[in-house]
């Protein structure tokens, strides 16, 4: 059941891979945006913007139970509102968010909003879910895309 404040609708099945084989954090986006692409997702410029604004504002969230990373972009760049699952092979170094230390995930939760408003709730939801024992079981376990996709609309449906 999706919430009206929630932001469950922007999962979708077509949008998850937890099978990413990638060597490093460009590999990762390449991919991503590639898949972002043949559905129809963003706009031209995708890929660049958010390589760029992943070197100036990295997105790394390094919780005590999990690490997890939520690339995104300007809304320029969306054609229509997501959140891409991810999840890679092996970990992949990234940047911690507002503090720049190195740190690794395999788990990745790319966030294409297109209302700039909407994004601090978003982000608040997915800090909320990191922080629940149920959220981080199933995405450290993930291995099935229904049980990942319920999981990530549960907690992004959550009023937080």
């Amino acid at each position: 059941m999706i919430n009206a404040n929630g932001f469950g609708y922007m999962v979708k099945p077509e949008l998850i891979d937890l099978k990413i084989d990638a060597d490093n954090e460009s590999e990762v986006f390449d991919q991503v945006a590639t898949k972002l692409k043949e559905n129809d997702y963003i706009n031209e410029g995708y890929l660049e913007a958010i390589k760029a604004r992943e070197v100036k504002f990295p997105t790394g969230l390094n919780a005590p139970k999990i690490t997890l990373a939520v690339p995104h972009v300007d809304s320029e760049y969306i054609k229509k509102p997501f959140v891409f699952i991810g999840k890679t092979v092996k970990p992949i170094d990234i940047k911690q968010m507002a503090i720049n230390d190195d740190m690794q995930t395999d788990n990745f939760c790319f966030l294409g909003i297109k209302d700039g408003k909407g994004q601090a709730g978003l982000l608040k939801n997915i800090i909320y879910a990191l922080r629940d024992d149920e959220f981080i079981d199933s995405v450290t376990n993930a291995n099935d895309n229904t049980k990942i996709f319920n999981t990530y609309v549960k907690f992004l449906n959550k009023d937080n």
